[in-house]
């Protein structure tokens, strides 16, 4: 038997790691969680001595990490440091040269997390492990893909217990559950479509799992931790119409919980929208419109969804009286500020539940952040910036015509879409100069629609942000 920690700075739930720790418990291991600010975290390490520390790193965290594993060997902690996520999967080079990495997990993990534990603690080889690149007496074994999970349902539920030590995620006001994997939809500006490619020859990429197997899991997870809100956190909830209806019937006669989930709105119609409706508990359904302009949205991001599209899917949604939250994204490379005040217009005329506004960011080996570098929006060493304040959340960093006023835009979104009068103060007000004021009135706006979203008391949100604040500030 071994010992993992899974270590992250974020708090929050990671799906992945709760799937990634029911395997490994299954197989007789012991895994726990550990959050908390670096020093705490070298302290319970210290304490714990485990075999394995196993981090997972999105691009917005990949230089915490990395500066982690290198303050643990500073502590002569011994451990075997493992990194899988989304950002080593599309940077294995850069990951794997890292100090103090011994070994990256490239794609889906829970397999390959399960032969290296065992060779670890078992004392056996583990450099030819399929999804692992391992570092080993100076040396760096490259091993191939392993192919795609066919079977979804072989896997273990998530370990739902792994964060329950915590008494903060007692509180949590929902809790995330997926039924599928992958998307066969390739906008520019999602990771998706560089998976595809990575994934090619490996098997099928979208897989849904059995309806039945869900609701029983949404069933156990109550069990552990009362649920408040189901969160499914599929990309398209309604990819696959039959899997959708057939679901939420059952989700109707079984479950009686509140839910959320995302839908693209070109495949919405009437039949969809009846059965969420008819469940009688979805809080709100979630879908981005990205971009007010019709052109940006389809020919630079590739989302392939038209106008017409998005406003006969809202009015259907407002037929059956079912809440909308809508995602937007402002600055994109090329994008002018008469473009811009198009994405307001359209949440002025859809009129969600809630409209959350976000700065476009060029994560590295997307589609659309490729064609940023090629027309001179911006160079390589800008992407460095992202995992850093103020760009992480507050700031753009194209160089490109009216990005200042735009971005600006962006800090008056809220108040622009839910207080059209207030246009031309907002309009004069972008032309100023950026200012950490603009940041509070976005943070102040932002968080009063979050709270529809979310149905919590601004005293539980406000704490919540705050305690991943200086991550993504």
């Amino acid at each position: 038997m071994a010992k993992i920690a899974f270590v992250q700075d974020i708090w929050s739930e990671y799906l992945g790691v709760m799937y990634l720790s029911a395997v490994l418990k299954k197989a007789g291991h012991e895994c726990c969680a550990i959050l908390g600010k670096d020093d705490e975290i070298i302290k319970r390490l210290q304490d714990i001595n485990p075999d394995v520390i196993a981090f997972s790193s999105m691009t917005l965290q990949h230089e915490w990490v990395c500066e982690m594993a290198k303050k643990i060997r500073k502590k002569d902690i011994s451990s075997k440091i493992l990194i899988g996520g989304p950002h080593t999967t599309f940077f294995p080079e850069d990951m794997i040269n890292k100090k103090g990495v011994d070994a990256i997990c490239i794609g889906e993990g829970e397999d390959a997390i399960l032969e290296y534990v065992n060779a670890i603690a078992n004392g056996t080889d583990e450099t030819q492990i399929k999804n692992l690149w391992i570092k080993k007496n100076g040396k760096i074994f490259k091993n191939e893909m392993r192919p795609l999970v066919e079977e979804l349902d072989s896997i273990p539920f998530p370990d739902r217990k792994l964060y329950m030590e915590f008494p903060y995620f007692k509180k949590k006001q929902f809790t995330v559950f997926i039924t599928s994997r992958g998307c066969p939809y390739r906008c520019s500006f999602c990771f998706n479509h560089a998976f595809q490619k990575a994934m090619q020859g490996k098997g099928r990429f979208v897989r849904f799992r059995n309806p039945d197997k869900v609701i029983e899991e949404i069933k156990q997870a109550h069990k552990i931790c009362p649920i408040k809100t189901v969160m499914f956190i599929d990309s398209t909830f309604n990819l696959n119409k039959k899997w959708m209806i057939e679901f939420l019937r059952k989700y109707k006669e079984e479950i009686d919980l509140p839910f959320s989930c995302n839908v693209r709105a070109d495949l919405v119609d009437e039949d969809v929208v009846k059965a969420i409706a008819n469940t009688g508990n979805c809080v709100n359904i979630r879908f981005a419109i990205e971009t007010g302009d019709e052109k940006l949205r389809n020919e630079l991001l590739q989302k392939q969804i038209t106008d017409d599209q998005i406003m006969k899917a809202v009015a259907l949604f407002k037929k059956y009286k079912v809440p909308l939250v809508v995602f937007n994204m402002f600055g994109l490379p090329g994008e002018t500020l008469e473009q811009a005040w198009k994405t307001i217009k359209m949440n002025r005329k859809i009129n969600p539940l809630v409209t959350s506004n976000y700065v476009f960011a060029p994560l590295p080996g997307l589609e659309i952040t490729d064609l940023a570098l090629s027309r001179g929006y911006m160079t390589k060493n800008d992407l460095e910036k992202l995992s850093r304040s103020p760009y992480k959340i507050h700031r753009s960093v194209l160089k490109q015509k009216q990005i200042k006023e735009v971005e600006n835009l962006q800090k008056f979104s809220v108040l622009a879409v839910r207080f059209p009068w207030m246009t031309p103060l907002i309009k004069v007000l972008i032309k100023l100069p950026r200012s950490k004021i603009f940041d509070m009135v976005y943070n102040f706006t932002q968080v009063i629609e979050w709270r529809r979203w979310m149905n919590v008391s601004y005293g539980r949100l406000i704490m919540e942000i705050l305690k991943n604040y200086s991550k993504f500030g």
